[in-house]
């Protein structure tokens, strides 16, 4: 995890990567011991996603396809 960047999703309680892993927040910082992959993520989650949050998410796969 050395220099990775978590992007924060507030609206979710979560952190994501440039990776496409979302970390869910403990106490309000990232709880690194577990993730899940972005697709995994439930229709729950993605309901309550902010428009801001959902841009930036939106983004990241953008860049993360572009570079595969």
């Amino acid at each position: 995890m050395k220099g990775e960047l978590l992007y924060p999703l507030y609206s979710v309680d979560a952190c994501i990567n440039e990776d496409l892993q979302v970390y869910p927040l403990k106490n309000g910082k990232p709880n690194l011991e577990f993730y899940s992959d972005l697709s995994n993520m439930a229709s729950e989650w993605v309901g309550k996603i902010s428009n801001d949050d959902d841009n930036l998410v939106s983004e990241l796969i953008y860049w993360n396809e572009r570079n595969e």
